[in-house]
């Protein structure tokens, strides 16, 4: 969906993107009293208009299967729509007059969206003015400014510090994984350009300061109980392996043996190994990426197929990706390869094949195997 919204015209985008303007979506489930279901249907129905992947006319008929309520579509098109009306040709405002509504009436609804993506737009502009990160502004800077690469920045770092448990426990579902492998490859691209990893430092930071609880079990921080946020739990890692490059058998051990995890639930368990894995992604980047980049995520995705996997690739640089393959290497140095490998297949049956484990001890396996090899 993300390429599908870097497509539409900018007014269109903010339309679509901004909280100020989503606002509406909440406002209309509770003026019509909608359920859940008829709340994603409608918000789905809309998308379709906003990619015109659909007709208005077509949109309509769609609103009333929905909800059987002329006003609901007279009001979806009059404060979702109207302020793009251009966008379709008039035919937004010609649809509410034929459906007997009033343009007028909806006119301080367009007016405070118009103000709400102004003001947005030049706090970008501001931010981008006093970020010490960023060259002086000069002549050239100002012409090849890119103030979307800028907004992508800023927002990624407002979802590792604020909305990461949110894309952390997202449910399996098709859509979903195309949004976050879009949004990886965002993440990649921006994080590949700061040569000067300050990007990387940024979300680093972010994400060990998050405050959001991650999970609702009894948690405890330096034998004393406290709330089980994506912070503390970062915490309660580092204080056991360090703050330094996690391998993957140092998070499937910490995943098995952590007195703080036993008590989770598998899917709570999945949760904290994800962020386990997003943590060394961010923090260690460029160290954090494998030589092999065709099944690698920023951001794992929820419990990954090896269909999904095989189907997520992804290209930078050799030079970005030439990390050197014994920053994984095992820990356990007293032990052979055949020692090592034998516990390995041991500890893999263990769990599901589709478990982020059962991938992370596959991984080390395959690495052990190919250095047997010389």
């Amino acid at each position: 969906m993300r390429h599908k919204i870097k497509q539409l015209p900018d007014l269109v985008r903010d339309v679509f993107s901004l909280d100020a303007c989503n606002e509406v979506n909440l406002n209309l489930r509770k003026k019509y009293n909608l359920n859940s279901a008829q709340t994603d249907l409608l918000i789905e129905t809309m998308n379709l208009l906003f990619f015109k992947e659909i007709s208005v006319d077509d949109f309509i008929v769609k609103i009333l299967k929905i909800h059987d309520d002329q006003k609901l579509a007279v009001d979806i098109l009059g404060m979702r729509f109207l302020i793009i009306d251009d966008y379709f040709s008039g035919q937004i405002s010609a649809q509410i007059r034929t459906l007997g509504g009033d343009v007028a009436v909806y006119a301080s609804e367009v007016a405070r969206q118009k103000q709400a993506i102004t003001a947005y737009n030049q706090t970008q502009v501001q931010a981008y003015d006093t970020d010490s990160s960023l060259p002086a502004k000069t002549d050239k800077n100002e012409e090849n400014l890119n103030v979307k690469d800028i907004t992508e920045k800023q927002d990624a770092e407002k979802i590792f510090r604020e909305k990461i448990a949110t894309i952390l426990t997202v449910p399996d579902h098709e859509d979903i994984i195309d949004i976050l492998r879009d949004y990886d490859l965002v993440l990649l691209s921006l994080l590949s350009q700061d040569k000067e990893l300050k990007f990387a430092k940024k979300l680093g930071t972010a994400l060990l300061e998050n405050q959001e609880k991650l999970t609702f079990k009894e948690f405890y921080l330096d034998n004393k109980p406290t709330r089980p946020t994506i912070s503390n739990w970062l915490k309660d890692f580092i204080s056991q392996y360090g703050a330094t490059l996690p391998d993957n058998l140092q998070v499937s051990h910490y995943l098995t043996s952590s007195s703080n995890v036993k008590n989770l639930s598998a899917s709570e368990k999945e949760t904290v190994g994800k962020l386990l894995y997003l943590y060394r992604n961010i923090v260690f980047f460029p160290q954090s990426m494998p030589q092999n980049l065709q099944a690698w995520q920023i951001i794992p995705l929820p419990k990954i197929t090896q269909s999904k996997i095989d189907s997520y690739k992804v290209k930078v640089k050799d030079e970005q990706s030439n990390v050197d393959d014994h920053s994984f290497a095992s820990p356990i140095e007293q032990k052979t390869n055949k020692d090592l490998l034998a516990q390995l297949q041991q500890m893999s049956t263990q769990y599901s094949p589709d478990s982020l484990e059962h991938k992370a001890i596959e991984e080390e396996i395959a690495k052990l195997s190919d250095r047997s090899k010389f």
